[in-house]
């Protein structure tokens, strides 16, 4: 079975939307009108969301300022990424090496000198 593009209507009506109602005239007429019904806890709320995109915008042109840009931040992203698997592959030999010595891995640190608090 195809799937038609258009998308379904449903009975939600999103409170950020406005409303179209329809009403007659005294002509019988039928008028369209729009309301808007947002409440003031809702007005609140996107008051606040505004302010925090701006807070954000700001500290990003901050960020480029300094020197600071995407590219940089992806590439120690992927440095951040290959530390942390090689620290999981070191702890898993290390893993592997206690149970071939019988000991424990806080034993194997002690051996050789590593900070188990460090791991």
């Amino acid at each position: 079975m195809r799937r038609s593009k258009a998308l379904k209507q449903t009975s939600f009506n999103s409170p950020l939307k406005s409303a179209k109602v329809e009403t007659k005239s005294s002509e019988g007429n039928r008028v369209h009108e729009t309301q808007v019904s947002v409440s003031d806890s809702e007005e609140q709320e996107k008051t606040k969301l505004i302010g925090e995109i701006q807070d954000l915008q700001l500290k990003v042109e901050q960020y480029k300022k300094e020197g600071y840009t995407e590219e940089n931040y992806r590439k120690y992203l992927n440095l951040m990424h290959d530390y942390n698997d090689m620290k999981d592959l070191a702890s898993a030999y290390m893993g592997h090496l206690a149970t071939l010595k019988q000991c424990t891995v806080r034993e194997l640190y002690k051996q050789y000198g590593l900070d188990p608090e460090n791991d």
